[in-house]
């Protein structure tokens, strides 16, 4: 070896061609550059391949669609906003986002203030890769804001601002709230038809919200022949806030009959201005806006000493709007209420339900457009936008928790407001509602029910009268549960408070087991204003009981009643305050009673004939009360005797692999003790409770008939192999049983709980190798094992 060769041995191999000629200088020096120039290649091409992999054109970065959301981030309501907006988004990225793509919140906060929002739209129109805005809480923040998207074409989409001038000369802002003007006219009708009312005084805030709302009352107001008793102006903008409500107040309280007093503030002024009236010692009747719905006109009330020792000192009677009131709901609202409980430990209120719908709306609208790469974001704007103006009608509604949703050529919907009163600090339904007609009636009833105040004429919309009737429900006795038949026995009182008169007599109870009448009063009081009646009830009901998971199972119980003839735009049934009162934690039987859920929903029926030119028949609407029963095992003792046979027969079957060949008969006892004592327990099964269906306990008598059919097989070649002298197949055999017998349970079981992968990942290779490995050394001669 040369001196060269020495000094770098390892480029011997670059210095021989294929035939094992010497290199000479020359084409070594063109081999390095050769290889030089391949090395430059290969790193342009892996840089290239990570520039393209981390474009947005790339498969291999996750594709994302954006969507902004401004509201006020450290206020209460901007977090009842955001709560509600990433409910829903969370659900749809967990079912694979929209056409495939992931839904991304962008969140800017603009502190309710008009110099912030126009910041924030500013940045969206200039930076952000969003496509849709959803915010903004206040109506001086979206105007201000929608001037901006506006210019840049950027569509919006609020669910809480609600002064004309928000969608006003603005297509590119929708709102999913009914306007000012709905609501203010809804507010004046409700004061005069259902609360009787002739006199009205009205106090209001100095700014957009405040304006539109005291403009379009007085106009209703007038059109209704109210007297206008005065009007007083809080300038929240530049004023002195705390002066202009200690003057009103005064002035306010030297009234002898100031009448219903109709208060558009928002949450602190408001309370400050209730407590001057209330300490001064009147009582005047208040109705407030869709701000007293918020959880902040609680929190302003909790701030006085004394609302809190008396529960209600301040807030009891007050009158407000809401856009949404989860006990007058359908199914959906309550579903939705229980996941929103379930994800943040709190009930929603209606800005988080409103910012739900608005979300979903937002997501559908995407959802019919082919959203393209940053690239195109305008074109992709337009394309939401126009999807948006598609929701045109109630035949193009998109079905939201909150009701039917869709626009208006300005961009509004239009629906009744609810009116919720306030007792002991809770918002509760007031006993007179109003529902919008959805089907076409006579010219001359029309006009004929809005002078006599049933329905309700507002912006060419008609609303009827709704009863609305508080139920509550506590539970004496629960008695003869049937697991076979699905019944169950209850005994309970039913209370029913209302306004005006009730006809209770003709409810109709949809799963009792047999006819069930309300029977005598049991008590009735009347304070003047509502009546309380009360009813006992005992009578068999029936379920539908789900045996899926037996023995591992929980029942519900049902009751469901509606009234016979009166549809849900004539009467509403909806939970009390009160919680049902209910034999928690006792046992029946094997079981023990656990929570109790109530809700109200719509059920659809089918009516008796068809309306004129109608291709189907008319379908009636009534509101369905709910209560359902959970009924919980006591412990693991019944599954354990369900399963002590089949434990059992596993045991038996698994201990033939132990016996020893030459008792094949042994061995055949004990696969016929296993299999009879399964198929007699199956048997008894069946017999006690007769479903359509397997359930778990079925699955593992299943699981006994295979592994005894294995295990007879494998036993049956274990003993013709040990006869033809293969000893080393005979060993493997018996070994391979023994070790895959508790893997194939184990993995069975686990199957059942969406883990079989992880059981023959983690399970199933140890013991190949463990098989594999004594195949190997009886291959080559070690000593084998004892094969018994």
């Amino acid at each position: 070896m040369n001196e060269r060769n020495q000094v770098f041995p390892k480029t011997r191999f670059f210095q021989k061609n294929l035939n094992g000629r010497t290199i000479n200088g020359r084409d070594q020096k063109a081999m390095k550059k050769k290889q030089f120039v391949f090395l430059c290649l290969c790193l342009i091409s892996v840089g290239g391949m990570v520039i393209w992999m981390l474009s947005a054109h790339s498969p291999f970065k996750e594709s994302v669609i954006h969507i902004a959301a401004v509201v006020p981030v450290n206020d209460t309501s901007g977090k009842e906003i955001l709560m509600g907006i990433n409910l829903h988004l969370n659900k749809i990225n967990r079912q694979g986002g929209v056409n495939g793509r992931r839904v991304k919140l962008l969140i800017l906060d603009d502190n309710n203030d008009k110099r912030m929002a126009k910041a924030a739209a500013l940045q969206i129109a200039d930076q952000s890769p969003a496509i849709l805005v959803l915010g903004h809480n206040y109506s001086s923040t979206s105007i201000a804001a929608g001037k901006i998207y506006k210019s840049h074409q950027i569509p919006a989409i609020t669910a809480s601002a609600t002064a004309e001038g928000v969608t006003m000369g603005n297509d590119w802002y929708f709102s999913v709230i009914p306007n000012n003007t709905l609501q203010a006219g809804f507010i004046a009708n409700y004061i005069n038809k259902s609360l009787k009312k002739k006199r009205v005084s009205i106090i209001f805030t100095k700014d957009a919200y405040g304006i539109s709302l005291n403009r379009a009352f007085q106009d209703m107001a007038r059109k209704t022949g109210m007297e206008l008793v005065g009007t007083w102006e809080v300038d929240v903008e530049g004023g002195n806030v705390a002066d202009d409500l200690r003057r009103i107040a005064d002035e306010v309280n030297r009234l002898s009959d100031p009448g219903m007093i109709f208060l558009t503030l928002f949450p602190h002024e408001a309370a400050l201005l209730i407590k001057r009236m209330k300490d001064a010692g009147n009582t005047f009747p208040i109705m407030g806006p869709d701000t007293f719905t918020s959880s902040l006109f609680l929190e302003e009330m909790g701030k006085f000493p004394r609302e809190l020792a008396e529960p209600g000192y301040y807030s009891n009677g007050v009158y407000c709007t809401s856009p949404f009131m989860m006990d007058i709901g359908d199914l959906d609202a309550y579903a939705f209420g229980q996941e929103f409980l379930r994800q943040y430990k709190t009930t929603p209120t209606w800005i988080s339900a409103y910012y739900y719908d608005a979300a979903k709306l937002a997501v559908e609208a995407i959802r019919r457009v082919h959203v393209q790469g940053e690239g195109y974001i305008r074109g992709n704007r337009r394309q939401v936008r126009d999807a948006l103006t598609g929701f045109y009608d109630e035949t193009h509604a998109m079905k939201g928790i909150t009701g039917h949703i869709h626009f208006d050529p300005h961009g509004n919907t239009g629906r009744p407001y609810a009116i919720g009163i306030y007792q002991s600090r809770k918002l509760l339904p007031a006993p007179s509602q109003y529902q919008q007609i959805m089907e076409t009636e006579r010219i001359g009833q029309i006009f004929r029910k809005v002078l006599d105040g049933e329905i309700i004429a507002i912006e060419g919309r008609f609303m009827t009268n709704t009863q609305l009737v508080h139920v509550g429900m506590d539970m004496n006795e629960i008695s003869e549960l049937n697991m076979k038949n699905s019944t169950c026995t209850l005994d309970f009182h039913l209370r029913f408070s209302f306004s005006g008169e009730l006809d209770d007599t003709n409810i109709e109870f949809r799963n009792s087991a047999s006819p069930v009448r309300l029977g005598e009063i049991v008590s009735e009081e009347t304070d003047g204003r509502m009546t309380t009646r009360v009813y006992r009830v005992r009578a068999a009901f029936r379920g539908d009981f789900d045996f899926h998971d037996y023995p591992f199972d929980h029942q519900v119980m049902p009751i469901r009643f509606r009234h016979g003839n009166r549809t849900r735009d004539k009467l509403i049934y909806a939970p009390d305050m009160h919680a049902p009162a209910s034999p928690a934690g006792v046992a029946v039987g094997e079981w023990r009673v656990g929570d109790i859920s109530v809700y109200q929903d719509i059920l659809a029926k089918e009516g008796p004939h068809k309306p004129r030119y109608a291709t189907s028949q008319e379908t009636l609407s009534y509101s369905q009360f709910n209560v359902d029963i959970r009924f919980e095992r006591k412990g693991l003792g019944h599954a354990i005797r369900c399963f002590l046979p089949i434990i059992v027969a596993m045991l038996l079957l698994y201990l033939s692999f132990f016996v020893p060949l030459e008792w094949l008969g042994t061995r055949v006892f004990l696969f016929m003790v296993a299999f009879l004592t399964n198929a007699g327990f199956h048997l008894r099964f069946l017999s006690d409770l007769p479903v359509e269906y397997l359930t778990t306990l079925e699955h593992a008598f299943l699981l006994v008939y295979g592994l005894g059919g294995v295990s007879a097989w494998m036993s049956l070649s274990i003993h013709r192999l040990h006869a033809c002298g293969s000893e080393r197949m005979e060993r493997f055999l018996t070994r391979g049983g023994r070790l895959g017998y508790p893997v194939a349970i184990s993995s069975t079981i686990l199957i059942w709980e969406d883990l079989a992968w992880a059981v023959f990942l983690v399970c199933l290779p140890p013991a190949c190798v463990i098989a594999i490995n004594h195949w190997k050394r009886d291959k080559h001669g070690n000593a084998p094992l004892n094969a018994t």
